[in-house]
């Protein structure tokens, strides 16, 4: 049988499944290079073996070169594109867009300089760490009060090369921080 028909029927193999078990610490993120422990945008998937094995290896199937890690029962989410660290995904808080439950896995994330992140922190709090957004999308202007739920305002910030947004619920309690690289650049 060919190698082809094998790895379509079979899916690619896991290059994490021989790495060691992950520590369970959340390395912090350099709020200056946007490393995330020394995990940097662009790194090949290797690089991010300093964080163990995941609890989840996952290849998507609408597109093989996007391959996610899951951690901390999926509150981190390191994903590769082509090849190369592209997006880093946290969960933080409660409600938002995706509906997050108090019951559902979430971290809160250091910085290099010390600041934590944590389901308490408001939009203020975070605007003294990285100054004023570049966008700020209020889905109570587009979406019906029916629609929204608990999803509050999304913070943008550009620090070409990296993209960063902070979801916040109704409550301005954060959610969810992810980091994209800027593939524009």
């Amino acid at each position: 049988m060919p190698f082809g028909l094998l790895k379509s029927l079979f899916g690619a193999p896991n290059p994490t499944r021989d790495w060691p078990p992950s520590d369970g610490v959340l390395p912090p993120i350099n709020a200056h290079t946007y490393a995330f422990g020394t995990l940097r945008f662009g790194d090949p998937l290797d690089a991010a073996m300093f964080l163990g094995r995941p609890d989840k290896y996952t290849v998507s199937k609408q597109n093989p070169d996007w391959v996610t890690l899951d951690y901390f029962g999926g509150a981190v989410q390191v994903y590769f594109s082509a090849g190369e660290f592209d997006t880093l995904s946290l969960h933080i808080g409660v409600g938002g867009e995706f509906k997050y439950k108090e019951s559902d896995p979430a971290v809160e994330p250091t910085l290099s300089s010390g600041e934590k992140l944590t389901r308490q922190t408001t939009r203020a709090e975070l605007e003294e760490i990285f100054g004023a957004p570049h966008d700020v999308y209020d889905p109570s202007t587009d979406l019906e009060p029916e629609e929204i739920g608990d999803e509050g305002v999304t913070l943008d910030y550009n620090f070409s090369p990296v993209l960063m947004d902070f979801e916040f619920n109704r409550q301005d309690r954060l959610v969810a921080w992810s980091l994209h690289r800027d593939v524009k650049r």
